[in-house]
């Protein structure tokens, strides 16, 4: 939890990406580089690709 460890939550506005231009890099990444080639048969087997990815 974030009062256990003095962190604070905030919140970026609303289709404003670059407020946090490091998460939306990442997670542009993630979509292009696993996400959009494989069709998963589950969510187990999503984790996996994702898991060998953050590995690779």
């Amino acid at each position: 939890m974030p009062s256990d460890h003095a962190i604070e939550w905030h919140y970026i506005a609303l289709r404003k990406p670059m407020q946090n231009g490091f998460v939306e890099s990442f997670n542009g990444r993630l979509r292009d580089e696993r996400l959009n080639e494989h069709l998963f048969t589950s969510y187990r087997h999503a984790g996996q690709i994702i898991e060998d990815w953050r590995n690779d």
